[in-house]
């Protein structure tokens, strides 16, 4: 289990098998990831780790986190949608997704270009937090996911290798558990409770 940053940086997320190799992703971004520190550490977030990615917190609530992909580093927020964003930065970060919004990173030259502007992001982000908004739940009608799934599934490649492979009707089965619970915390607790039954093939009500 990841417990720093600079452990991250050093051995990966490792939610896979390429985790502590030199082949893991976030290797090839770790300038990228160092040049973004500095701007998240600059308020009132805390710095921890979740999901086996650097998250910053506000009260124990997650507001923004950052990790590599393949071709890029990407910046999340967690409710992006309510986020003024004037220089156009901000992207979905796959179709299904309702609240969360990403700033992808490509380059260290990329990150001196945009600080100002992701600053400005952050500290609004950290003010919404603070109001309390609430964000309506998005109703999951048919072909709609959780949110924290789809996000889950742009980060992690083996798990969505792993589910892709899976029958309709296993698939159903995991999206329905998932999909059930009201908070976020929760959807996000009994996906990652899964994950290792769905890189085994398994069904959600296959024996594990």
């Amino acid at each position: 289990m990841i417990k720093s940053f600079e452990e991250y940086l050093e051995r990966g997320c490792l939610r896979c098998a390429l985790g502590d190799t030199s082949r893991c992703k976030v290797h090839h971004w770790r300038e990228v990831l160092r040049a973004l520190r500095p701007i998240l550490n600059a308020g009132e977030l805390l710095e921890t780790i979740k999901w086996g990615v650097p998250c910053y917190v506000l009260d124990g609530r997650n507001v923004v986190m950052v990790s590599a992909l393949k071709s890029h580093c990407v910046v999340s927020f967690f409710k992006g949608i309510l986020l003024s964003d004037p220089q156009s930065l901000l992207e979905l970060p796959g179709p299904n997704t309702h609240v969360a919004r990403v700033v992808r990173f490509y380059s260290v030259e990329e990150v001196g270009h945009a600080k100002e502007a992701l600053r400005r992001l952050i500290h609004e982000a950290i003010q919404i937090e603070k109001s309390g908004i609430p964000i309506p739940a998005r109703p999951l009608g048919d072909g709609q996911l959780p949110e924290e799934w789809v996000r889950l599934l742009a980060m992690d490649f083996d798990l969505k290798v792993a589910f892709d492979k899976l029958s309709p009707g296993k698939k159903k089965g995991y999206l329905i558990h998932f999909a059930k619970p009201k908070k976020a915390e929760t959807r996000m607790a009994r996906i990652m409770k899964c994950r290792s039954a769905i890189l085994a093939g398994k069904g959600f009500h296959d024996p594990w």
